[in-house]
């Protein structure tokens, strides 16, 4: 039996020695700076995604105590592209380190773990910001282990009308309606469609029920705004109107059989609507139909389809529901077209009617 636990602790180790060798990143010789956040930043975080272990396995090579700077850095600026909370522990011990880059890359990985706007850490991070930080890490911990990450974010965005989601328990940041949506735009997924429908019902502000309209739309494949406005014709208030009722129609329909909403359920009778009949439109056998989401569906779901084909193997490419057609999002998409050799022929746009 000793001789099995020592061999065991033998493999644990090994495991851990080879999986901090993928820890030596170029990228981090330009943090901080605008560099960095343009070009290092996406280069390394792909890379994590790609070839690096989990959020799990990052912490144990962290708690190892043997990594150098340049490594330690490596995890502080890559590893946030998980959004785990499990990983929140590293950058409360980083940021009481002694060593500047590691605070700086400590506070800045701290907001990028969260989806929050990225600081400027470029002047360093002084003791007494890395106390401030340390303490609302320890407050956050808290709520996070009652609460999922995305609902920090929508009790944000709630906060900033006098709103609250009432099943919430917790703090949450104090930010601009923009940064919430920004950073429930960087986190979403299929599991958090309650959440946005519970914050779309709850919030008064026009703008903020379309953006999270739109949100609600990349997460079912639904469409209830029209693809495009006319080149000579503005939209009037009154679209808007409709597609709010159409999708207030929409949500009752899916409520039907009881409160909670089904995403796997909503997501299988879209797919119908395009004429795919999927009995599990999030598993294995679906893959080819969400290149298909990628290449001729509406840009809204393309941040959906290129999340959910990352789980099919394919690469990572972070891509935006609320700003699909920006230069980069749209680079980031060709770069997957290329990738799967996909025509991006406009196909399942045609197809799609709007959901009424």
């Amino acid at each position: 039996m000793k001789t099995r636990v020592r061999l065991s602790a033998m493999i644990a180790t090994v495991q851990l020695l080879l999986g901090s060798a993928l820890l030596h990143a170029s990228e981090v010789r330009h943090f901080p700076g605008s560099y960095f956040d343009a070009s290092g930043r996406p280069q390394l975080q792909a890379r994590v995604m790609q070839t690096w272990p989990g959020p799990s396995a990052i912490v144990d090579m962290w708690r190892t105590g043997r990594l150098e700077t340049p490594q330690s850095l490596a995890i502080l600026l890559g590893a946030p592209v998980h959004h785990d909370p499990a990983l929140l522990p590293v950058y409360r011990e980083a940021i009481e380190s002694p060593t500047p880059r590691i605070r700086q890359a400590a506070a800045y990985g701290y907001h990028d773990l969260l989806g929050d706007r990225l600081p400027d850490v470029s002047a360093g991070v002084s003791g007494r910001e890395a106390a401030r930080l340390a303490a609302e890490m320890d407050v956050l911990a808290e709520t996070l282990r009652r609460q999922p990450l995305v609902a920090i974010w929508v009790q944000a965005l709630l906060s900033s009308e006098g709103r609250r989601l009432p099943s919430f328990s917790g703090v949450a940041p104090q930010r601009s309606a923009p940064d919430c949506l920004k950073a429930i735009d960087t986190l979403l997924t299929f599991d958090d469609l309650d959440l946005l429908v519970e914050a779309y019902q709850l919030s008064g502000r026009r703008p903020t029920r379309i953006a999270l309209m739109r949100l609600i739309e990349a997460v079912t494949l639904s469409r209830f705004m029209p693809g495009a406005a006319s080149a000579t014709r503005a939209w009037g208030p009154e679209v808007y109107d409709q597609a709010m009722i159409d999708l207030d129609a929409a949500i009752a329909g899916w409520q039907r059989d009881g409160c909670a909403l089904d995403a796997s359920r909503v997501l299988a009778a879209s797919f119908a609507t395009m004429g795919v009949e999927l009995a599990d439109p999030l598993g294995p056998g679906a893959c080819a139909y969400w290149q298909n989401v990628l290449r001729a569906g509406d840009p809204g779901w393309w941040a959906t389809a290129a999340r959910q084909l990352y789980l099919c193997g394919g690469p990572w490419r972070e891509l935006s529901v609320l700003q699909p057609d920006s230069d980069v999002m749209s680079e980031r998409r060709l770069e997957l077209m290329r990738w799967y050799r996909l025509d991006p022929i406009d196909l399942m746009r045609k197809a799609a009617p709007p959901q009424r």
